[in-house]
């Protein structure tokens, strides 16, 4: 052998090796200045236009492009005054970056406040434009025209866990304010992220008046010893508070279960897991117009988006299994029928929408032997305009009718018969939401449905409806009316079990009435609890209850047993 082959790289080992040591060398080098030249702590903020595709479906390309560059008119310069950048735009969102995250935080506020405005602005019946914001703080590579690196994706996880009108933040974020007591903001959950190892917990920015963040957070790493949570405020303490509200009413804070994570742990039924593999129908965006009728039914359905039915078109489900994305489910001004067909989530715990039935056709909408499971309510912020101007204390920040939603229907237009609401959950009518209406609601079963404020298993408002032979079981509500609330309404309530139903913090474990006239008739109230007064029934001054042939048994007021009951009484509040 030679003696230029013998000292060739490949036939020695040991040049070949100091040649790899100088590469890696430099290129830790490399990364080192990389490093220090481009990478810097920033707060990553996404923003998304929801139900741009639907919007788009029944209003044309061009509004939908004239409503995302107003979208861009108000957002860009918002993003320029709190000193950020706008790295680009992604057909309805948009990805920026902040220095600061008070800035960003900030920046976001004055977007939703913007918005606010803007669809208060417009004519009535036009769809609102909705947008969900996202923001992180972390390490990110900051190039000239773009950004990238993990704090970058994590953000985007952010944006997509929260609704319409909300602003969720990392712990990052929250941990980087510099001034806090600017924002109202909560520990809302903590949940596993796309990704991403480990759990995370996800704060929510309270922007609108309107809505309160002093409410009781739901579960999740708040629930710790002695009512404060892994930041060390009360749940009744706004972060960045030296002192908080305090137990409103001299209440005890009593940790409330997570309604995302007892829907992670009950999970769907086996069934319904098979079923939705098995799925193969596949519903991107569907709208019924006037004349048209569409029909569904067999085993499965996937919808992404909002089925909308307009008003003049029929819809009808029959034997059907459907399942729903998250921010997906029935919007109807037209004629909606359904029976012995299960409405539920692909995702049980982020939940879907609901459906809503205003009818406007004067056509029977039928819902027979249905089951409504893991919805989560509707803002009415997004709702079509109403065709009658009775609808009173609304927030229209709020979730209303996780399963079911009805307003400005009658007897006529609508009868819901043998269904179930599972597991549904919003801040008013955990299972259905009844706002100037009057229907009847028979042999249907609300199990362990949830309200974050009212009507556990049903709200009336303005109405008179009948519920006739229905159960509540485990029903819960964090203010009033564990299994049922009224407010301002005349109800019928005949024959309806009561059981272990509970409002955690105030009155009325099993039914509670506000300013209005329900008659409870052979009804029977089992074990129902509530924080303050009212077991099993609680009415306030402007009410005037008939109960009759009613039993309460093991009714419990705070662990002490309630005065006499006297509808008679001259008392603020009255309860059994």
């Amino acid at each position: 052998m030679d003696k230029e082959n013998r000292n060739s790289p490949e036939q020695d080992p040991g040049s070949g090796s100091t040649d790899l040591d100088k590469l890696l060398e430099e290129r830790a080098r490399l990364e080192e200045l990389i490093h220090k030249k481009f990478t810097q702590t920033i707060t990553v903020m996404f923003t998304d236009f929801k139900g741009s595709t639907a919007l788009a479906e029944s209003e044309g390309d061009v509004t939908i492009r004239l409503l995302i560059k107003k979208h861009h008119d108000m957002l860009f310069p918002i993003i320029k005054e709190n000193e950020g950048v706008l790295v680009k735009t992604m057909g309805d969102g948009t990805l920026s970056w902040f220095g600061k995250a008070q800035n960003a935080v900030r920046a976001a506020v004055r977007f939703q406040k913007t918005l606010k405005e803007f669809n208060q602005g417009r004519p009535p019946g036009k769809t609102p434009l909705l947008v969900r914001i996202g923001l992180n703080t972390g390490m990110g590579i900051v190039e000239e025209n773009d950004i990238f690196g993990d704090a970058v994706n994590v953000a985007s996880r952010f944006e997509s866990l929260a609704g319409p009108r909300e602003i969720y933040i990392s712990e990052t974020t929250f941990e980087s304010l510099e001034s806090r007591d600017e924002f109202r903001c909560r520990l809302v959950k903590t949940t596993e992220l796309k990704g991403k190892a480990g759990v995370h917990k996800v704060f929510k920015v309270f922007w609108d008046d309107a809505e309160s963040a002093e409410d009781p957070p739901p579960g999740g790493a708040a629930e710790q010893a002695g009512g404060r949570n892994a930041h060390g405020y009360s749940p009744f303490q706004r972060p960045g508070s030296s002192q908080g509200t305090g137990p409103r009413l001299g209440i005890p804070f009593m940790p409330r279960p997570s309604v995302q994570r007892r829907q992670l742990d009950t999970g769907k039924t086996l069934d319904e897991r098979a079923t939705l593999d098995r799925a193969t129908n596949e519903i991107k965006s569907l709208i019924v117009r006037k004349g048209d009728t569409f029909r569904m039914s067999g085993e499965g359905y996937k919808v992404h988006d909002d089925i909308i039915v307009e008003q003049g078109g029929l819809l009808v489900i029959e034997d059907a299994q459907v399942f729903f994305a998250e921010d997906a489910g029935i919007v109807s001004t037209g004629t909606f029928r359904a029976k012995n067909t299960l409405f539920s989530a692909m995702n049980p715990v982020k939940g879907w929408r609901n459906v809503l039935i205003d009818p406007r056709d004067g056509r029977v909408n039928p819902i027979e032997e249905c089951t409504f499971s893991f919805g989560k309510g509707r803002a009415w912020g997004s709702l079509p305009a109403s065709s009658e101007a009775r609808n009173i204390h609304i927030n229209e920040s709020f979730l209303y009718g996780g399963g079911l939603l009805v307003r400005n229907a009658s007897q006529k237009t609508l009868s819901v018969n043998g269904c179930t609401f599972r597991r549904c959950s919003a801040h008013e009518g955990g299972g259905i939401f009844l706002v100037a209406s009057r229907v009847d609601i028979g042999k249907s079963t609300f199990d362990n449905c949830t309200a974050r404020v009212s009507g556990g298993g049903v709200f009336c408002l303005d109405t008179s409806s009948n519920l006739r032979g229905c159960t509540f079981t485990g029903c819960s509500a964090d203010k009033g009316g564990g299994g049922m609330a009224c407010h301002h309404s005349s109800p019928v309530v005949e024959n309806c079990t009561f059981e272990k139903c509970i409002s955690k913090f105030l009155y009325g474990g099993g039914l509670h009435s506000a300013n209005s006239e329900p008659t409870v008739s052979g009804c029977r109230f089992l074990r129902c609890s509530a924080s303050k007064d009212g077991g099993g029934l609680y009415s306030d001054a402007g009410s005037r209850p008939k109960v009759l042939q009613t039993i309460f048994t093991d009714c419990v007021p705070n662990g002490a047993n309630s005065p006499a009951w006297d509808p008679n009484s001259g008392k603020k509040g009255r309860f059994l």
